[in-house]
């Protein structure tokens, strides 16, 4: 038996809550009629006759969302903290048990963050393996972390999670255009300020930071190594992701300054942290 929380609030909240819900330990979410991905069960449809945008009382589209939990108490204290934090801007709240056998259907298709993240083109869903890799190594670094770097950070998903996880100062560095107007859209529900940036290249860059996130393909790994490491504080970590299991002993061979700390794998895909000695 499995469990989920329902419930409705305006749009403009949408990412604020999903970030919480990972913070929270959700193992999936999905709004009404679009499809859920559950990290022990698979991907699950979930329908309903209703419109899953309707306007609120102040003209503003309405979501619907949906969230999944293993344990009955981790739901209702989910579905509790999310009541306190939005207050009457969330509606029609429920938990409920589930089976999840009832739910799997082998053709469905669709990834979590497409319904809870303005994506809008941009590379970012909570639901690729790359970026749940991410947001593991956060939960557990994250909480002991006053300053983060989010390099490459598409939709701002991470540094979203990040602020939910009590980290203070969080620069998001973005290059890409239609990425830079999501995430700029995105980071105004987070809980503490965000700076977004396009890069951090320059003499006139001078920042440090305790934790380095970059979830990027292997190329951009490589022509940002300098650069990333430049950028650590004195024994901080460099969380890398977006890499083929196979490409781990290249990155490796780049980074000779990193001390090998930890190695995350999901399927084909791995996450790495590294520690900088200086």
């Amino acid at each position: 038996m499995s469990w989920i929380i329902r419930f409705s609030l305006p749009q403009r909240g949408q990412d604020r809550a999903s970030a919480k819900l990972w913070h929270l330990g959700t193992t999936g979410i999905a709004q009404i009629g679009e499809t859920y991905n559950d990290s022990q069960t698979g991907i699950h449809t979930l329908e309903s006759d209703e419109i899953s945008h309707p306007i609120d009382t102040d003209g503003e589209p309405t979501i619907t969302v949906i969230a999944g939990f293993d344990l009955e108490h981790l739901a209702t204290e989910a579905l509790s903290e999310l009541t306190d934090d939005f207050g009457s801007m969330l509606t029609n709240p429920s938990v409920e048990p589930v089976d999840p056998g009832d739910w799997i259907d082998d053709n469905a298709t669709g990834s979590i963050e497409e319904a809870t993240f303005d994506v809008g083109g941009a590379f970012g869903h909570g639901s690729h393996p790359t970026t749940d890799l991410c947001l593991q190594v956060l939960r557990r670094l994250a909480p002991s972390t006053n300053s983060l770097c989010d390099f490459g950070t598409g939709t701002g998903v991470l540094s979203l999670a990040a602020a939910e996880l009590g980290v203070e100062r969080i620069v998001a560095v973005e290059n890409d255009p239609v990425a830079l107007e999501v995430v700029r859209r995105n980071v105004v529900q987070s809980p503490v300020p965000i700076r977004v940036v396009e890069t951090i290249e320059g003499k006139a860059w001078h920042e440090c930071f305790e934790l380095v996130l970059a979830n990027v393909l292997l190329p951009i790994h490589l022509a940002v190594a300098d650069r990333l490491e430049s950028v650590l504080s004195p024994g901080g970590l460099l969380v890398a992701a977006g890499l083929l299991s196979t490409q781990v002993d290249d990155y490796w061979a780049t980074h000779p300054a990193l001390e090998r700390v930890d190695q995350i794998d999901s399927g084909e895909w791995s996450a790495l942290v590294g520690r900088i000695c200086k």
